[in-house]
């Protein structure tokens, strides 16, 4: 997600008032776009969902071929911590799920 290069470096150097209030909320559903949601929690089990790089999770059922990763998600959530955002649309236990999955016996 190249827009958390932006935001971050924005408040790096105590610029972040620039973006006006509306184009944070903008930002923020655009982000939230990238969010890959399981239909059940059969689905959980794939530990496939969290951020995307691409917004081909718009309006998506199937994600056969979509998945997130863990850096995006940062990336994601990062960046809407930055903005101020509160996180409820954050669909955590998918997230949590997702990295246990991927996280190996001893840890790494």
């Amino acid at each position: 997600m190249l827009i958390f290069f932006h935001i971050s470096g924005l408040d790096l150097i105590n610029s972040l008032d620039e973006l006006s209030d509306e184009r944070k909320c903008k930002i923020i559903d655009s982000i939230y776009e990238h969010q890959l949601h399981p239909k059940n929690d059969s689905d959980l089990n794939d530990g496939k969902f969290g951020f995307t790089c691409h917004r081909s999770a718009i309006g998506r059922d199937e994600y056969q071929f979509d998945y997130c990763n863990i850096s995006l998600t940062y990336c994601a959530l990062t960046s809407l911590i930055i903005l101020g955002d509160r996180l409820d649309r954050v669909n955590r236990q998918a997230i949590i799920r997702g990295i246990r999955l991927h996280q190996q016996n001893d840890g790494r």
